[in-house]
């Protein structure tokens, strides 16, 4: 489809090199990220359920690209809808590391998914939910930008959790829109500094679940059993890197780590061959493929 081979070129000409409001230099990419797990916890042979003598190695898909696949274009008509970031499928409960150094804090975000008459939307009898869920959100102070994985199924013990408000149906995370200075600032009990590598999270659905994967007055995240809250969806973790607009307190000036911009099918991996885009901002290893977490 001739949309589906311009339509990224066109999206990296207007998000790759994006301008600071007020500033007439465009922001350079450089690589500051590594992927947001670790390669020593990809070769782990856990053994598969059922099945004591067989072992197995795990590995990772790109589930989703800049623009969302054709698969999940379930609630608005059939055209590209824009996701922004990239989308890790690995195992449930499987360990998220930080991609860089920095501030690290967590909260939750979800809400229902509303039909064209502002009911819920069903499917299968259940009501379909969406958000981030449980994310981990890194300021990185060297470079100036915002990291978020999300979709996680618990945070790591260490990562301060701040408790979301509830809005009618809508759970709204908090202390997410802090500036860098608050962030920074001395004393600052919402965020803690963490190193790349280290574990702040672990894959799941939370978010996309059939059922509220919060539960009010919970400190800390609540632990579904994923067998029996289901979800249409696959576990993975969703990586987006941006900077803040500060008077609107959104995203802006995002950017594909992978300066792919492009659909899930040609992203690369360490086993299908696909190349990179010529300016990413992951670290990149001898074979111009991303860095893992602990490399």
């Amino acid at each position: 489809m001739f949309i589906e081979m311009i339509l990224p070129r066109l999206t990296r000409i207007k998000y790759h090199h994006p301008r600071y409001q007020g500033e007439r230099e465009p922001i350079q990419p450089t690589p500051y990220l590594t992927y947001p797990f670790r390669k020593a916890d990809l070769a782990r042979v856990p053994i598969r359920a059922r099945q004591p003598d067989i072992t197995r190695k795990i590995d990772y898909e790109i589930s989703e690209g800049w623009w969302y696949s054709k698969e999940v274009r379930v609630f608005s008509p059939p055209k590209p809808i824009r996701h922004a970031a990239v989308d890790f499928a690995l195992p449930y409960g499987f360990p998220v590391a930080a991609p860089c150094d920095g501030f690290a804090l967590s909260s939750y975000y979800s809400y229902p998914i509303l039909d064209s008459h502002g009911n819920p939307l069903i499917r299968d009898g259940k009501m379909l939910n969406f958000g981030l869920g449980y994310f981990v959100q890194i300021y990185n102070y060297k470079h100036k930008r915002f990291v978020q994985l999300g979709h996680l199924s618990d945070v790591g013990e260490q990562i301060p959790f701040s408790i979301p408000i509830k809005t009618g149906g809508r759970w709204q995370p908090t202390n997410h829109l802090q500036t860098p200075e608050e962030i920074m600032s001395e004393g600052n009990q919402s965020v803690i500094f963490v190193k790349t590598g280290e574990t702040i999270g672990f894959v799941g659905y939370s978010g996309l679940a059939y059922e509220e994967d919060y539960k009010e007055g919970y400190d800390r995240p609540y632990k579904i059993d994923p067998k029996l809250v289901g979800t249409p969806t696959i576990p993975h973790v969703h990586l987006d890197e941006f900077q803040r607009n500060y008077r609107t307190g959104q995203k802006d000036w995002r950017r594909d780590p992978f300066d792919i911009y492009s659909f899930k099918e040609n992203y690369p991996t360490h086993r299908n061959g696909k190349d990179i885009g010529k300016e990413p901002l992951f670290l990149t290893d001898r074979n111009n493929l991303p860095l893992f977490a602990d490399s």
